[in-house]
């Protein structure tokens, strides 16, 4: 990152893909202060999933389903999310059920604690597969553009 903000002045925005997605969304909520935006495709959310519902600190940590629905809502860091770009996405098609339940929750989340979030669900037809993820193009310039 101080390479990165050494470089230009404008900040990054972080994104991923399935499990980078996740890893984006972690990395966005607990330091919005080093990144303009966040977009996420396909993630799923809630860490614990990948543990056959076993949760421990280190999980509750990295699992934004949790943390954020915990967080306090005069928390600095909401007032800064709304500065932000939020844009989350999943399909709702083949291998995308965890995802979009996870998603559901954090919409929720999101609209409960204040915070503009885009969470786009798109059709059955969108399956959790790289030709999909092409959904990108679509998003991107909505981080990059000022205006979008």
């Amino acid at each position: 990152m101080p390479l990165i903000h050494e470089r230009s002045e404008r900040m990054p925005a972080v994104t991923g893909l399935s499990m980078g997605a996740n890893h984006a969304v972690i990395c966005f909520l607990r330091r919005p202060d080093l990144f303009q935006g966040v977009i996420a495709l396909s993630g799923v959310y809630a860490s614990d999933y990948f543990f056959h519902g076993w949760m421990d600190p280190t999980l509750y940590d990295n699992s934004p389903e949790c943390f954020l629905a915990n967080m306090p809502p005069d928390h600095p860091y909401i007032k800064m999310y709304n500065r932000r770009k939020i844009i989350l996405c999943c399909g709702q098609g083949a291998w995308e059920d965890e995802g979009v339940v996870t998603l559901r929750n954090l919409e929720r989340i999101f609209r409960e604690k204040g915070i503009n979030a885009w969470c786009d669900f798109w059709g059955y037809d969108v399956n959790h597969d790289w030709p999909w993820f092409k959904q990108m193009r679509y998003f991107l310039p909505h981080i990059i553009d000022p205006e979008n």
